[in-house]
């Protein structure tokens, strides 16, 4: 296992390592090198991309969005070319040492260890999954990634499930893309704020007042087609996105 050492061991640069790409570790490292531009900076992000629309991911699994390219915002070699800054993606960091200051990363490649004068962590987070009944379903997926997306774009593709005749249910304001992309959007347990916009928007409103199974909790406000639909994901707050099967040939 190698190592790269820090600027503190030899004259090079200071040396920046962020953990984590995308909002959080791209808008740090964009705002570091604008704050010194000599620094070296680098991040290590575990996923394929760094940087991407993530409002855009209802879309792209709809076909609104028809490419996976039309969601990436930068790339490394774009960033390499505007900012300086050395992205790598496929890069998962799996040990830290502070004492050494260095991290453990691994990568296709293998094993390595870099070291670092300033270390920022922003490896960002897992998709909450509500205790419902039900959401442990194989038929429920999570929509966070591009590589998520691409999954239910496929799920969708292969077993013809169509948007235009989806429901999705959400009580967040964060979930109004997903609201957006489908053909019935159903606003759960609203704030002000949310109610105002189901009301300008002709969304229906639904409110649940205690725990039930999932295919109950949805039954008062979907047709029975909906109900015996597939689950396609769950998202940020109470998001349910329900897919109604086409009817081959109507």
């Amino acid at each position: 296992m190698t190592r790269t050492p820090t600027a503190l061991e030899s004259p090079a640069r200071r040396r920046i390592v962020v953990v984590g790409g995308v909002a959080g570790g791209m808008s740090f490292a964009a705002r570091a090198r604008r704050l010194d531009e000599n620094a070296e900076i680098l991040v290590l992000e575990r996923g394929p991309h760094v940087s991407f629309a993530s409002c855009g991911l209802p879309y792209f699994v709809g076909g609104e969005i028809a490419e996976e390219s039309q969601l990436l915002l930068q790339t490394p070699s774009s960033l390499a070319a505007s900012l300086e800054l050395d992205v790598r993606t496929g890069h998962e960091v799996v040990g830290l040492d502070a004492e050494r200051r260095c991290v453990t990363v691994q990568h296709a490649g293998g094993t390595e260890e870099i070291g670092y004068d300033e270390l920022v962590l922003a490896p960002g987070a897992r998709a909450v999954r509500p205790p419902v009944p039900g959401l442990d379903s194989p038929r429920v997926h999570v929509l966070r990634s591009v590589q998520d997306a691409l999954a239910m774009r496929e799920l969708a593709e292969r077993e013809g499930y169509d948007l235009a005749t989806s429901y999705a249910y959400s009580d967040s304001i964060t979930d109004v893309p997903m609201l957006e992309a489908v053909g019935h959007a159903v606003v759960v347990n609203p704030d002000r704020t949310l109610r105002r916009l189901a009301v300008e928007r002709g969304w229906e409103v639904a409110r649940f007042s205690h725990p039930q199974p999932l295919s109950e909790r949805l039954r008062p406000v979907a047709p029975a087609a909906a109900v015996g639909g597939a689950a396609l994901a769950i998202g940020v707050g109470a998001l349910v996105w329900r897919a109604v099967r086409k009817r081959r040939g109507a």
